[in-house]
């Protein structure tokens, strides 16, 4: 396995990357990807923050997502590795990459950034074409919903208007009704598969569990009430995995102590990160920075001072 543990060969990417770190004076770790998030950005990340404690790291992310138990690590790792954690997104951080964004300490967005919702993507393969695209496992239970109301509102309507029409007794509209909404909804369940029902249930509390977790070892919540609510809404609350999440809604939903936008003076070294293309994971150091030599991480009871990878990856 290689790691990106060079310096990008062009010139003005490290131009701008050094740019932006000498601008915020924080050691810097660059995330800018057009593939999707994998093993190999992690070991990426392990290989270049290795030996190092930092007081505050800034992690810039550009990602569409990817593999959300390789963001569960990442996380983890960061937070081995850095005391403080700032979450730079001067684009988008959706899917899995949101997941890394809600593990540090503070998120910072430019006015047109944003984050995504939390429910699992997978392959899926048309009817009548060999090509694959992604959907969300949240669309069978948001169908499983649709066939839920249709059933009870059409099971409504047919009572209404028995017991209007005053020809049966309540029980034989009721009856009647229970009949009518089963004949024409049965079909429609029958195509439910339980199996895959059940896999993407799994897949739904999978991505619950791990920002959940990520909020009671990482972030500053002393309420599990509000941990859950959270989880909950970044993975159920939203009609579609492209939702866009601002930093208004950011704020609507428990982050407003969390999320802030980039101030004005850093506006020109955050423009010239949005169009750059996908790059090597970098880290970069501020120029004159030194290492805070006497810095120790403080012992966290949660776990988050812990080696972030397995025992089996450590010994790899």
């Amino acid at each position: 396995m290689t790691y990106s543990t060079q310096l990008n060969t062009d010139d003005s990417a490290n131009t701008v990357f050094q740019s932006f770190t000498d601008k915020r004076q924080n050691p810097t770790l660059f995330l800018l990807l057009d593939e999707p998030l994998n093993w190999t950005h992690a070991w990426s990340i392990r290989n270049l923050l290795k030996g190092k404690k930092i007081k505050h790291l800034d992690v810039v992310i550009r990602s569409g997502g990817g593999d959300i138990h390789v963001a569960y690590v990442i996380v983890q790792l960061l937070r081995s590795h850095a005391e403080i954690i700032s979450a730079c997104v001067p684009f988008y951080a959706t899917s899995a990459a949101t997941l890394i964004c809600i593990g540090a300490d503070e998120i910072i967005l430019d006015e047109l950034a944003y984050l995504g919702p939390l429910d699992p993507q997978y392959n899926k393969r048309g009817n009548d074409s060999i090509e694959k695209h992604q959907t969300s496992s949240l669309d069978l239970f948001q169908s499983l919903g649709a066939l839920k109301k249709f059933s009870t509102e059409s099971f409504e309507e047919v009572v209404r208007r028995l017991l209007l029409a005053d020809i049966l007794s309540p029980d034989r509209c009721v009856e009647q009704a229970a009949k009518f909404s089963h004949g024409i909804t049965d079909a429609l369940f029958t195509k439910l598969s339980p199996e895959v029902f059940g896999e993407h249930e799994r897949h739904l509390e999978m991505s619950a569990r791990y920002a959940m977790q990520i909020l009671r070892r990482c972030g500053k919540w002393t309420s599990d009430e509000k941990i859950v609510s959270l989880a909950q809404q970044l993975v159920y609350g939203y009609p579609s995995h492209g939702y866009i999440i601002d930093f208004q809604e950011l704020k609507n939903i428990g982050l407003e102590s969390q999320v802030k936008l980039f101030t004005h003076s850093e506006s020109d070294v955050v423009e010239a990160l949005i169009p750059y293309p996908g790059s090597p994971v970098q880290y970069l150091e501020p120029q004159d920075y030194k290492q805070e030599m006497g810095f120790v991480l403080a012992e966290d009871p949660n776990g988050c001072s812990d080696a972030a990878l397995t025992p089996e990856m450590q010994s790899a």
